[in-house]
């Protein structure tokens, strides 16, 4: 068959050459033709593929030179395949442009993205939101589809979502006045972390008892571990609330167990004197043990005892000594004493 179309210049009472090109003379042979419309071309097509025709002009009017070059795809007949790149899962609420690649008898490969007819065999797990952009709507499996002039491509997609929640700590505790962080851990319907970031609904049955910041989202990295979501519990008054996370439709339910804080005391010397070492004791009466402890506000050592020796080498006046006692349950409980540092007090020896 035959085609043509027109290549409008101004040629300004000067004289204008055209030279034509195609580019694989197996697909189509050029030619030319002169309308009142301008330079024009025409071409016959020899066989099916793909190719390009270029038209370069020339006017004779040396003001004016060269007139310019314009080039067009000539698609002939159908392709001999079709072919969907992309990936081959994607997780829900995701959105992601593939790519539609066609080869003619001849082996040339050519992209036709817009070109192609686009479509989905399960459009409620994944469909086409515009020219090859697939939106990934739930758990599931689909075929997307590109048609181009009768030849189709096809390409198998999976859709992952959320199917499981588990938590970490598995029984979390919090101390009244204190806050904790509770991990809830998403996996796909392949027992894999839930590699997607989808939002995460957090929320507690008694707010008077414990309370969780909501919303959040599952983590990708680098933003955090694959399939994870992260809240903050915070203890309001000893009691036990559930916790449920939400995501995808899919939830989970943990009990929360919150306690009064530890009841926690400084012993020691309320005035020392600078430069010199004393023993500080702390005492839990409500606890259970094994304890740790954090000892902060005044230098000295060892940190990780129920015992401190402050080293006052350097200072003067008022300090407020402090411990965090934390026991076997995860409890925790502060105490203070205020220590003043000055040249007057009692001599202190550890």
């Amino acid at each position: 068959s035959t085609c043509g179309g027109i290549y409008s210049v101004t040629p300004n009472g000067y004289a204008v050459f055209n030279n034509w090109t195609v580019f694989d003379s197996r697909i189509a042979t050029p030619g030319t033709v002169t309308t009142a419309a301008g330079q024009g071309w025409a071409f016959t097509g020899a066989s099916s593929g793909f190719t390009d025709l270029r038209v370069d002009c020339v006017s004779s009017d040396p003001s004016y030179g060269t007139c310019g070059s314009k080039a067009v795809h000539l698609d002939i007949g159908s392709p001999s395949s079709v072919s969907i790149s992309g990936p081959g899962s994607i997780y829900v609420g995701e959105n992601y442009d593939y790519v539609a690649t066609a080869t003619d008898q001849y082996g040339t490969t050519v992209t036709r993205t817009g070109t192609a007819v686009w479509s989905s065999s399960n459009p409620s797990a994944a469909n086409l939101i515009s020219t090859a952009r697939v939106h990934a709507y739930a758990q599931g499996t689909t075929t997307l589809t590109a048609n181009l002039y009768g030849v189709a491509g096809t390409k198998a997609l999976q859709v992952k979502g959320v199917q499981s929640i588990s938590f970490s700590p598995a029984s979390p505790v919090v101390t009244a006045g204190y806050s904790s962080y509770l991990a809830a851990n998403f996996l796909d319907q392949f027992g894999q972390p839930y590699g997607g970031t989808t939002p995460v609904t957090w929320t507690s049955s008694n707010s008077s008892i414990v309370q969780a910041v909501s919303p959040t989202n599952t983590n990708s990295p680098p933003g955090g571990p694959l399939g994870v979501a992260s809240t903050t519990l915070t203890g309001v008054a000893p009691g036990t609330a559930n916790i449920t996370a939400s995501a995808q439709g899919v939830q989970n339910v943990v009990q929360v167990q919150v306690y009064a804080p530890l009841s926690v005391t400084i012993s020691g010397k309320a005035s020392i004197r600078p430069n010199v070492t004393c023993s500080y004791a702390s005492t839990v009466t409500d606890g259970v043990p094994p304890y740790s402890y954090i000892w902060s506000g005044m230098p000295g050592y060892p940190n990780n005892s129920d015992t401190f020796l402050v080293n006052s080498y350097g200072l003067t006046g008022t300090y407020t000594l402090s411990v965090q006692i934390t026991d076997s349950r995860g409890v925790v409980g502060f105490g203070t004493k205020s220590v003043n540092v000055t040249s007057s007090a009692s001599i202190c020896t550890s």
